[in-house]
């Protein structure tokens, strides 16, 4: 289970919490935000421990130029090189993964994929038209996210900048897991189809009709594709700065 005593709450930057939930081999996401944003203070959610040790010890060189972690060292990387040191109080790494269970955190079988795509690991089963295989199956802790915000002592927060969800079928409930912080996100991230690769996925339309009853809307038409998609909080819309939604990653 999660250990929030090393956690100083007191000295959380609460002007631009981010959520990054599934980081895969790279965490490029969460690695753009250590590296852009000094005031950024990061959730950042894992459950497949071969991704947690890439992470840890920072993969072997990507040929794409992005960004991404090596955890033992507190290290932006990029290229085989790092690149920056990053706060480690800036970054909460759940070791665990996210859906809509509540306040009561439990255990659940996880399945985690070969090494052709560990990303494609997921709670959902995957079927025999998954490209990567899979690999094992193992129990992981499941929380939601609304249960590690309260642990955190963010109940009065006033606003969350960024969720990206990538969880492979699950990401509908992981938005649904906010709980009472939905309505203070900003801008979601968020991978709302996956074919048939896994069993019992987000139904899309129940995503959409969601998300638009809680005041999200999809700002353009290049904010979509077939895999992911953003969502911006209406709300808060006319504060928002210009975003180039062509942008393969954004602030």
């Amino acid at each position: 289970m999660l250990d929030f005593s090393g956690i100083d709450k007191n000295k959380i930057d609460r002007r631009n919490i981010r959520i990054d939930v599934g980081l895969g081999i790279d965490a490029p996401h969460t690695a753009h935000w250590l590296m852009t944003h000094k005031d950024a203070f990061i959730i950042a959610v894992e459950p497949n421990p071969d991704n947690l040790l890439s992470l840890s010890d920072g993969r072997d060189t990507p040929k794409e130029p992005f960004s991404y972690l090596k955890t033992k060292n507190n290290s932006i990387m990029q290229s085989g090189k790092e690149i920056k040191k990053y706060n480690p109080e800036d970054l909460f790494l759940v070791q665990g993964a996210i859906d809509d269970v509540g306040l009561k955190p439990r255990k659940q079988t996880f399945y985690c994929t070969d090494d052709i795509n560990t990303g494609c690991s997921s709670l959902l089963k995957p079927t025999d038209k998954l490209p990567a295989k899979l690999k094992k199956e193992i129990e992981v802790d499941t929380y939601s996210l609304e249960y590690i915000l309260d642990n955190l002592g963010l109940q009065d927060l006033g606003l969350i900048q960024f969720v990206k969800t990538d969880t492979q079928g699950k990401d509908f409930e992981v938005i649904k897991s906010l709980g009472k912080y939905l309505e203070k996100v900003v801008l979601l991230k968020c991978e709302w189809s996956v074919g048939d690769y896994y069993e019992n996925p987000t139904d899309a339309n129940d995503f959409f009709h969601f998300m638009v009853a809680n005041h999200f809307k999809i700002p353009s038409i290049n904010a979509i594709n077939e895999t992911d998609v953003y969502f911006v909080n209406m709300r808060y819309a006319l504060k928002l700065p210009f975003i180039d939604f062509n942008m393969p990653e954004i602030d």
